[in-house]
């Protein structure tokens, strides 16, 4: 629920967006832990998914692409500990505004999130400030941010255009919703997604092509010239928001991929959020 209504917040903020260019869009002025310039944007909705996750009291740690490492779900105040109680035992993970590079000129963005369980055998409780000399408790606790895929309770994203469809997992199956602006809740709309097996368009930054290794460039020559099963040949749609690129191969098949090149050797995927 805290997520649910955090991208209606998130929604209403890119929607005003451009009628409030002061306040919600241009730089922050700050470089991120990935080092790229932070959005106002990127700021505003970090807090907004922080703040609306921290009272769900069912989370021990959160991490954000936007924060250079985690910090603890819990608030020290009076009012958390008797309306809240203690933080929980999970683990969110997040980027909050996902192709915010983007949101001054109206091109779709997102939210990408993902929670994981807490050891049971680990106390996992950060204090408010993590300085950057770690003990072992410290280490083991942060480390719970760092779990594989498999152990993912719940995944999920939040895409933000024409429409606003909160698309999610909880292991059995997708689920896509739409938010209704007219009733101000999502609806079931997507009840089971199924990417089809085989699509006809890739997704892909074909400007990067002569950066990519030979293989990754073999293939994608191969399926624009109809190489594949179906003999159909492939056409390149790219919007440069990976939320939006991913809907779209989710809904209408295809292949996304942002392949290593010689600036981004591991590629630019962040695996802990993307």
């Amino acid at each position: 629920n805290s997520i649910r209504e955090a991208t209606k917040v998130i929604a209403s903020l890119v929607r005003r967006a451009p009628l409030q260019q002061a306040d919600l869009l241009g730089l922050q002025g700050e470089i991120n832990v990935q080092g790229e310039d932070q959005k106002k944007l990127d700021v505003i909705t970090n807090e907004v998914l922080k703040n609306a996750l921290r009272y769900t009291g069912k989370l021990g740690t959160l991490a954000s692409e936007e924060e250079d490492r985690p910090v603890a779900a819990g608030l020290n105040d009076e009012f958390s500990a008797q309306v809240i109680g203690n933080s929980g035992s999970y683990v969110c993970v997040f980027d909050p505004l996902d192709g915010s590079s983007n949101v001054d000129a109206g091109v779709p963005v997102g939210t990408i999130f993902g929670i994981f369980k807490e050891d049971a055998d680990i106390d996992c409780r950060l204090a408010g400030d993590v300085s950057d000399i770690l003990d072992q408790e410290q280490v083991n606790c942060l480390a719970q941010t760092l779990q594989p895929g498999k152990n993912l309770v719940a995944a999920g994203y939040c895409f933000y255009s024409s429409s606003t469809e909160l698309v999610v997992t909880f292991g059995h199956g997708v689920a896509g919703f739409t938010l209704d602006q007219d009733v101000g809740d999502f609806k079931l709309t997507r009840p089971s997604i199924e990417i089809p097996k085989r699509g006809n368009i890739y997704s892909a930054n074909q400007a990067n092509f002569k950066q990519w290794d030979k293989p990754m460039q073999d293939y994608i020559e191969a399926i624009q010239d109809g190489a594949g099963e179906t003999g159909k040949p492939y056409s390149l749609r790219y919007i440069g928001s990976m939320v939006g690129d991913v809907h779209r191969t989710l809904l209408y098949g295809g292949v996304f991929a942002y392949p290593a090149d010689k600036k981004n050797k591991d590629g630019k995927l962040r695996l802990l959020y993307e």
